[in-house]
């Protein structure tokens, strides 16, 4: 038992420098590509900050809902630039946000979802976040790729995000996700 608790460690410590060298890594990238482009460079700093978001010592823990909201933009940024002028997103927020706290990554997994099965460019993405005194509701919704070859979602992130909703707020959460004709809907509320 001693020995595999040293493994863990020594695993945890191994990725925390690899983390350091990969932001190093980026950073070194984001000076270089000043040189040449503000957008290039500032596009870099952004995924530098969000990998660092992701891989912060929060990943099993809660995050407020003010860093989960300014993480999930900065992907939206990305993901506009990457889709370019065609990718409409609707961003709203609801009530005030300010208390709330969140499982770590929950809504930037549910919108990463949304780039990553939707087809971004053939109609909007509404992402909606709904604040009242004593619930939290997080709605999305966006076009159904149809294309033949495109590879079935098996939803193993959202089951994930499901589990980790159950550990980490027993009794408090609701995660459903449905297709309406050509549209996907993503539903999560949690309660105080």
């Amino acid at each position: 038992m001693e020995e595999e608790k040293h493994q863990i460690e020594i695993g945890f410590l191994r990725g925390q420098i690899n983390d350091h060298f990969t932001y190093n890594i980026l950073n070194m990238f984001h000076s270089q590509a000043a040189l040449y482009s503000d957008q290039l460079a500032d596009d870099i700093l952004e995924l530098s900050e969000l990998m660092r978001y992701s891989v912060s010592e929060k990943e099993n823990t809660m995050a407020t809902l003010d860093e989960e909201i300014h993480h999930t933009k900065s992907l939206i940024t990305l993901n506009q630039r990457r889709f370019g002028e065609k990718a409409q997103v609707h961003f709203e927020v609801v009530g005030n946000t300010t208390g709330w706290q969140v499982p770590h990554l929950s809504m930037l997994t549910i919108v990463e979802n949304c780039f990553k099965h939707g087809a971004i460019t053939k109609g909007p993405l509404s992402v909606r976040v709904e604040v009242s005194e004593k619930e939290l509701r997080l709605r999305t919704q966006n076009h159904v790729k149809s294309s033949p070859t495109t590879e079935a979602s098996t939803g193993l992130g959202l089951k994930n995000l499901g589990r980790r909703l159950e550990l980490l707020c027993p009794g408090r959460t609701s995660l459903r996700w449905w297709k309406e004709d050509k549209e996907f809907v993503t539903e999560l509320k949690i309660t105080k």
